[in-house]
């Protein structure tokens, strides 16, 4: 369903009703994952700036354990998320967050990416997923095999501090 979000008029679509049931039920401020479709986190970026709302979002990454046509290249997400950040960031009330969507979707290579626009890009928030089931914390230990456990994959590359958010962290 979520590869839908390429087309533009879909991702228009859903990003109307989704920002307009936040707004029915009072929320104006909202930190969201995204798709790997850059003209969708454009999409949700332009209509929260219209709406005058509060959004911390970002292009998701991801290179592997996904469908073929989700998944994205390490240098295409740097090049993607850069646009992004230099266009979103800070305008009006929208935050970047530099979104690698969990560490078993992200290769090291992704990862230092991520890392390197942390780098570049200080101020900006960090928005992943962390520890949401048994077997996916096993399978994130099986592909990191040099971290401690699930969080250590995200601070060996830089990605942990004040601005970083872990969602789903059932079993943390």
């Amino acid at each position: 369903m979520e590869a839908r979000y390429s087309d533009p008029d879909y991702a228009r679509e859903g990003v109307t009703r989704f920002l307009d049931a936040l707004l029915a039920s009072g929320t104006t401020t909202c930190q969201a994952f995204t798709t790997t479709h850059k003209g969708a986190t454009e999409e949700l970026f332009r209509q929260a700036s219209e709406r005058k709302m509060r959004i911390i979002a970002g292009l998701t990454g991801i290179d592997r354990n996904a469908p073929a046509d989700y998944v994205d290249t390490p240098d295409n997400f740097y090049r993607d998320s850069v646009e992004l950040i230099e266009r979103f960031h800070r305008q009006g009330r929208n935050l970047y967050a530099i979104t690698p969507r969990f560490a078993a979707g992200a290769s090291a290579e992704l990862l230092a990416r991520c890392e390197q626009l942390k780098k570049e890009y200080p101020d900006c928030w960090v928005n992943t997923h962390i520890s949401e089931n048994p077997s996916e914390i096993r399978m994130v230990l099986d592909i990191h095999q040099d971290c401690p456990d699930y969080l250590g994959v995200y601070e060996k590359y830089g990605l942990v501090g004040p601005k970083f958010s872990g969602g789903h962290g059932v079993y943390l």
